[in-house]
């Protein structure tokens, strides 16, 4: 098993390939996410649109929108404490993970920010720091990730471990019942969605 630093309250960032029967965390590997900005709400794509020389502003199709694949960036930590050979085996802890996420698309969720996606794939890396000195090697990086699904929401359900499409659609407002799905307001008023 794979070192990890202690840290208070912890929520980890898991990912599922279409092989897994179950979603794992990069704990796995001693990786903690350090920093994982995500985009809420996706971009809309550029829509259909005529300038007609006789008429005033654009003539634009919107009635139903497409969106933008999103990029993300997520910051990891590592550390290898005093050992032998704690470069090469943070190196290893690094290049396993590489190996699970460089090919095909998977899915992903964030404890933390409560934001999973599917569609994801493996779209680059940056070493910001490396450190290797007589009693411990670290390491801080980010791996990119594109999005190919930026609408459908995804939870993590921990009594199966397995990332899934999230029923009520992120809205934690959502009340369900036999006659449809309602939504509370501020105000304890039950309105029903559509």
């Amino acid at each position: 098993m794979a070192w990890l630093p202690f840290i208070q309250n912890y929520k980890p960032f898991y990912i599922q390939t279409p092989y897994d029967a179950k979603a794992w965390s990069t704990e796995v590997f001693g990786l903690v996410a350090k920093s994982n900005p995500y985009p809420i709400m996706p971009n809309p794509k550029a829509p259909y649109n005529n300038d007609w020389k006789d008429e005033h502003g654009d003539d634009e199709f919107v009635e139903t929108q497409f969106f933008a694949a999103q990029e993300l960036s997520v910051k990891f930590y590592c550390k290898v404490p005093e050992g032998e050979d704690s470069e090469k085996t943070l190196r290893r802890q690094i290049m396993d993970f590489f190996e699970k996420i460089k090919d095909g698309e998977f899915c992903i969720y964030d404890d933390y920010t409560g934001i999973g996606r599917q569609k994801v794939h493996y779209a680059g890396y940056e070493e910001d720091s490396f450190v290797a000195h007589d009693d411990y090697a670290r390491a801080i990086f980010t791996v990119k990730f594109k999005v190919n699904d930026p609408l459908t929401p995804l939870y993590y359900d921990e009594k199966n471990q397995v990332i899934t499409p999230d029923p009520t659609h992120g809205r934690s407002d959502l009340l369900g019942t036999e006659d449809g799905d309602y939504i509370i307001t501020e105000g304890g008023l039950y309105i029903q969605v559509a």
